[in-house]
């Protein structure tokens, strides 16, 4: 399960399959998106290997325009 469950906090190693987790997310939100997305980028401890992270992927997008 990727997140956590409410008003707990579990740091866990860092597992390669967080990567893969991000790209699938991104993928979708690119067909969502469409052209208005610019770029993804994978933040936060999951993105990290050498330490241990909450199981949450965050990341930010990229845009051109906020409007």
């Amino acid at each position: 399960m990727v997140g956590l469950e409410r008003g707990k906090v579990n740091l866990e190693q860092h597992k390669d399959q967080w990567k893969e987790d991000y790209r699938e997310e991104v993928t979708r939100l690119k067909l969502l998106l469409g052209e208005d997305s610019l770029d993804f980028e994978h933040i936060g401890s999951t993105a990290i290997k050498e330490i241990k992270a909450k199981p949450i992927i965050d990341m930010i997008l990229v845009v051109d325009n906020l409007e």
